[in-house]
This record gives structure tokens, sequence and C-alpha cells, in this order.
């Protein structure tokens, strides 16, 4: 297998241990490495991919390259130390699997910046803070990772006591927070696109044994869709990404005031709300 193969494959289980049965090391993202086509990437107006079926195949080629030493070094402190042109070439790597324009390279970056701080932080817990003393930590060094100097100068740069408070700030704000995310793996733009057009997630939702007549009802209104594609608010994204049923929530509220309408509007013989045109 090539270096490249081998690079994008890391698993950082500590040496001398093997992963449990039914553990996973990092993906190897085949689906995407085999392809030869780049893929086509829906995008929000934040240049953003905001499909759910491709949004995750990205940010997991991200990882790969993040995780990839032939295009970026974790022996860098701080990612705007980096050369340019090694910034290059790890946009460049993401482009030749997706079909992505150059307003779309900020929050490439963003997320490669990310992605490569989380994995040497898995590294520094497995194989620096794990350990009391250089010499452990020497002893355990998996080469398979990086070889030896690599691990060598990130001992360094991790012993510095500049790097430790900054570490031990981080460890304490990390502490004090009481929300955290439920959307797992979804990103914030699959959420934030899901919820500006609500014709969507009806779709999905719309399994129950009701009449053909509603269901036109509600996919031919302006009752079931955002109009005017507004976002939503900071407050409701926090609200949906925060609390794991607060987006099935919010549908099934608005479906329950949809039959409501079309109920009354049955009734009544006068239709209330006017068609999209």
């Amino acid at each position: 297998m090539s270096q490249e193969g081998n690079n994008a494959s890391i698993d950082i289980a500590p040496a001398g241990e093997k992963r449990k049965r039914g553990q996973r090391g990092k993906t190897l993202a085949p689906s995407t490495l085999m392809r030869k086509e780049p893929i086509d990437v829906e995008v929000n107006a934040y240049h953003q991919p905001c499909s759910r079926e491709t949004s995750n195949k990205v940010a997991t080629w991200i990882g790969c390259v993040a995780r990839d030493l032939k295009y970026l070094p974790w022996d860098y402190d701080n990612w705007r130390l980096l050369p340019k042109h090694v910034k290059e070439d790890a946009w460049k790597r993401v482009k030749e699997k997706f079909v992505l324009q150059e307003d779309n390279k900020s929050w490439v970056l963003s997320e490669l910046n990310s992605r490569s701080r989380e994995y040497k932080h898995s590294l520094k817990t497995d194989y620096y803070d794990k350990y009391d003393t250089d010499e452990e930590r020497k002893a355990n060094i998996d080469t398979s990772i990086m070889p030896e100097e690599k691990w060598y100068a990130m001992f360094t740069m991790w012993d510095k006591p500049k790097k430790k408070a900054i570490c031990q700030r981080n460890r304490e704000h990390r502490g004090k927070q009481h929300l955290r995310h439920t959307m797992g793996r979804t990103p914030a733009a699959v959420v934030c696109e899901k919820m500006v057009i609500d014709l969507r997630w009806f779709k999905s939702i719309c399994k129950l044994q009701v009449h053909n007549s509603f269901l036109d009802f509600i996919f031919g209104t302006q009752q079931c869709a955002n109009p005017n594609h507004e976002p939503p608010t900071r407050i409701e994204m926090l609200e949906v990404t925060h609390d794991p049923k607060r987006l099935e929530d919010l549908q099934m509220k608005k479906l329950q005031q949809l039959w409501q309408t079309y109920m009354r509007d049955f009734k009544t013989g006068v239709r209330t709300v006017k068609p999209i045109p």
C-alpha cells in the first residue's frame, strides 16, 4: 500500500494495545479514495456543504487529509505558522475528490485546521498525557504513525510551559460547558438548510395514513415552506442542535397546525391559504 494510503488510515490505538472487538480505526474513506471523478457538492450561502448526501463525505475526506503527514505536518504549534504552500497542497488534495470553488477554500482550510487539532489532541492523550516521564513516552511511541524524530518534536512542543498553560486553560473552559450539541456527525449547515426548506423534512415525516388531498394541501401551499428562505436565528439553531428532540418537535408542531387548517377549510369549503404560484 502507498504511503498516502497508510497515512490516511492511521489507527491511534496506544502502542502495544489491540483494538477491542467492535472498535474501528481511522477511516480510509475508500468510497472517496477510489473515485476517479470528483463528487459534486451542494453548498449554502456561506460556501459550506449543506447536503446530507455529500457533507459527511467531504468532512471524512478532510479528516483523512488532516491526518496525512504528506500534506499537513503535526509539529507546528500554530496553524498560522504553517507555510502557505503546505496549506495549498492540502486544499488541492481535497479538490481532487470534490468539485469545490475558490469560495469554498476558506471553509476547507478552517476544517483542516480543526481536524488536525483534534487528531493531535488524541495523540497527546494516548502518547503524552498517559505517561509521567519522557522515558516512558519514548518507550511507547508508535513509529507506524510517524518517525521517532517527529514524535520527539511533538513531545518537545507539548513540554513547553506556554503550551501546558494553554491546555490547562482549555481544560478548565471545557469543564464549564453545560450545553453540548446533540447532532452527532450531522453538520450545522445541513440542519440549517433543513430548517430553511421545510418541504424536505415534511416528506420525511409524512408517513401517516392521511388523505391524498391533505398531502397535496401541505405540499402546494406557502404554509409548508419558508417562502422567503430566511435562515434560522442563532437562538433557533442553538435550540435545535443542542436538544435531540427539538427539531422533531418543531416539525410535528408545524404538521399539526397544517392539519388543523386543512380540516377547518375542509369543513367550511373555504381555502384560507394561498397556493404557491
